[in-house]
């Protein structure tokens, strides 16, 4: 079976049918749905028919719609027979949804919608510098192979519950990269690198106390 591709489609254009799925979410439920997407993103993509009509998590359309996302990530299924996504189908989905927010968040310096999935796979993230002048099919895969091994994260229920801080001595036992989860620079006046874990936009060199800024490459600029 193919693999499904995600397509990332202006929100206004998908349509919430009768015919649609719904999850039945009680209001408080909905209202944490619609917290979780407001703080972490869409990470799991809707299906969709061809004309563009909401298959599956029709509350998370709603809910985009209502927060005013500008676009939202949809698999398309032409024949429109097919509705839940398959656990193989939803883990490439998911895979080439968190590449594509990737891409649009460095390249254009637009924040992009990570979650604590990302954060977990910072490993994968670390090829993102060799993907993003084109192709992405590597990080894709690499997201892809990280989320086989963790069937867990595939779960809304497990993956977004709790938005915990990952410490350093757990990265460094998921054998990962720690320019992906934070940043490793090197300060332009004293040549000094840093390797610890930070998660900030501005860095002060330990060795001469300069401070700077970080940009979307982990480069310190003045």
């Amino acid at each position: 079976m193919a693999s499904p591709f995600v397509e990332i489609v202006p929100t206004d254009s998908v349509v919430i049918t009768e015919e649609s799925t719904r999850l039945n979410l009680s209001p408080e439920d909905y209202a944490a749905l619609k917290a979780n997407v407001s703080e972490h993103g869409v990470v799991y993509p809707l299906t969709v028919d061809k004309n563009l009509c909401v298959l599956d998590y029709v509350e998370l359309a709603q809910a985009c719609k209502e927060l005013g996302f500008p676009h939202i990530p949809v698999v398309v299924y032409e024949n429109g027979a097919r509705t839940v996504l398959s656990r193989d189908e939803l883990r490439m989905s998911v895979a080439q949804n968190i590449a594509h927010q990737a891409v649009v968040g460095f390249r254009d310096n637009v924040e992009a919608a990570f979650t604590p999935i990302v954060k977990s796979i910072s490993a994968a993230i670390s090829n993102f510098t060799q993907s993003v002048s084109g192709d992405i099919q590597p990080f894709v895969e690499a997201v892809s192979e990280y989320l086989e091994s963790h069937p867990e994260l595939l779960d809304p229920a497990v993956s977004d519950d709790e938005d915990e801080e990952i410490s350093q001595d757990e990265l460094e036992d998921e054998g990962v990269d720690l320019i992906a989860s934070g940043y490793e620079w090197v300060c332009p006046k004293c040549d000094w690198k840093n390797d610890e874990f930070e998660v900030t936009e501005t860095v002060t060199c330990k060795s001469c106390g300069a401070t700077f800024k970080v940009d979307d490459y982990n480069h310190a600029v003045g």
